[in-house]
């Protein structure tokens, strides 16, 4: 019986705390979650009356703090990774997706965003209309995926999931609600794709700059909360060695 705990025990992942530029990541059971201060009175996910896979918290310190269950973790200890941002740059990187959406077609968004493909947006009739596609070529139509459909250069369907590999001129669509789909068409011009790369880098070198500013400033703010400040009081009775009474 000794040597089976132990070996149950080997495959219980150890507890973990890392520090990164975005911010820090903690990974662990939801004992030691909340041993580190974590959603004390809470209900994780996977739990009975819990979310699926993820929710939101607030630290003692305010900040939103996104506790995850781990893909593959199983019951009844089930494996966590908690994370929590020195930035919250969510409206940043919408802000950046809009600015790289244009309109293609009457009822059809096109984003550019991405360094070697374009994305399409819109209804089945609007795409159609467009020339993007043929009704016969959806999700969920005779021989076609449910929900997606990758189509290789040619025309020829290419396979249903996603695991197809993204050659140049492949185009995959995607059914991302009622009636609405997006195409991801891979890019053809080898020189437009890094000058995409390059944007890209430079979007995300400037986040890095943001994320750095930002963790130094929250260090120093926990290190000005743990100094405990020297009170008047304290003060007003201290003499040099020197002075007289």
């Amino acid at each position: 019986m000794a040597a089976e705990s132990n070996s149950t025990e080997s495959r219980v992942k150890p507890f973990k705390h890392m520090k990164y530029d975005w911010g820090e990541l903690w990974c662990g059971t939801k004992q030691q979650l909340q041993a580190a201060g974590f959603a004390l009175d809470a209900v994780f996910p996977g739990e009975e009356g819990g979310p699926v896979r993820r929710m939101t918290v607030r630290d003692v310190s305010g900040r939103k703090v996104e506790i995850r269950k781990e893909f593959r973790s199983e019951g009844p200890d089930y494996y966590y990774e908690a994370s929590r941002h020195y930035l919250d740059d969510a409206a940043a990187l919408k802000a950046w997706r809009l600015s790289l959406t244009t309109t293609y077609a009457p009822g059809v968004a096109c984003y550019s965003g991405n360094v070697r493909s374009d994305e399409f947006k819109g209804t089945a009739q609007s795409l159609v209309a467009a020339g993007l596609i043929e009704n016969g070529q959806l999700p969920g139509q005779p021989g076609r995926g449910k929900m997606m459909v990758t189509y290789d250069a040619q025309g020829a369907q290419a396979g249903t999931t996603v695991g197809i590999k993204p050659f140049v001129g492949y185009k995959s669509i995607k059914r991302v609600g009622a009636n609405r789909y997006v195409i991801e068409v891979q890019l053809l011009d080898e020189a437009e794709s890094l000058r995409r790369k390059h944007r890209t880098d430079l979007l995300y070198a400037d986040r890095r700059r943001a994320f750095v500013a930002a963790r130094e400033e929250f260090e120093h703010q926990l290190f000005q909360a743990s100094v405990p400040a020297l009170l008047p009081a304290a003060r007003s009775h201290l003499k040099l060695v020197w002075s007289r009474p």
